[in-house]
């Protein structure tokens, strides 16, 4: 079998998962900020072109959020809460996904076209809210404007996605490599022992697959357009996602506990004193 060697990056976002599931606060503070700030910009760079290839700014995207908080809360991958106005990442599910085509014990390093769907699906929201001027809005407010408008802000939500993948699909290479692996035991310094595999995903295949995805999940918010059985369906598939990738990380969580139970760290794309709102 291929000698698989992981890069920085991937090193790098492998202690970061060990260091956030200890204490996901301590990701505020040196040294483990390093590491967060490290991946961002790694990630941030790669993002851009591919958003430039879809035809779509990143840049439209930085300047709108600003700034995020990561959660390991398992029943979200992504999200935008319109009260703080932050953008809300699961940082697992933000690096790794448990893939269709591997064994179900291994984790690999997410596809940033995974990441890319879901800003834009994102800032979605967010346009749909700050038009509607309820950005900002107390807890009561926001809930009723969603009870109202939430189905149709999915539905354009994900025709976005859509629109994106199908975009980006015309120039996708062929196919990517992606590597996989499963965590057999941690160290307090966050290494970790693995085999890593290498895998080759066909890119059009793919992306088919996503698209009917969203496809299907705008059949059921225009089915119900409170968009409460989208949301449901949403949260079960984050769920199991996350639990997915916890036994692949070999580090337990519970998906059962509220939404309280998980802390936020925030993290600036800019400098703070450049973010005034």
């Amino acid at each position: 079998m291929k000698l698989i060697t992981l890069n920085k990056l991937q090193e790098t976002k492998i202690r970061l998962a060990y260091f956030a599931w200890k204490d996901i606060m301590q990701l505020s503070k040196l040294p483990h900020s390093c590491l967060l700030e490290y991946v961002w910009d790694s990630t941030k760079d790669e993002m851009c072109v591919l958003f430039n290839q879809a035809g779509e700014s990143f840049q439209e995207i930085v300047d709108a959020f600003r700034a995020c908080e990561f959660t390991l809360y398992p029943k979200m991958s992504m999200g935008f809460d319109a009260h703080t106005k932050f953008l809300i990442i699961n940082l697992w599910s933000w690096m790794f996904r448990v893939l269709s085509n591997t064994q179900q014990s291994e984790v690999g390093f997410v596809p940033l076209f995974f990441n890319a769907v879901d800003l834009a699906h994102e800032y979605q929201h967010y346009n749909y809210l700050r038009k509607s001027n309820i950005l900002g809005a107390s807890e009561t407010e926001l809930d009723d404007f969603s009870k109202q408008h939430r189905g149709k802000m999915e539905e354009i939500a994900l025709k976005k996605q859509i629109n994106i993948l199908k975009r980006y699909k015309n120039v996708a290479p062929p196919e990517i490599s992606i590597i996989t692996f499963k965590v057999t035991s941690w160290k307090n310094d966050g290494k970790c022992t693995i085999k890593p595999k290498e895998y080759r995903l066909l890119m059009k295949g793919l992306i088919d697959r996503f698209v009917q995805q969203y496809e299907n999940a705008i059949d059921l918010v225009k089915k119900d357009t409170s968009g409460s059985k989208y949301t449901e369906e949403s949260d079960k598939k984050d769920a199991k996602i996350n639990k997915e990738i916890s036994m692949a990380l070999n580090l337990p969580i519970d998906v059962n506990l509220d939404e309280a139970h998980y802390k936020r760290v925030a993290h600036y794309f800019c400098p703070r004193d450049s973010n005034s709102r």
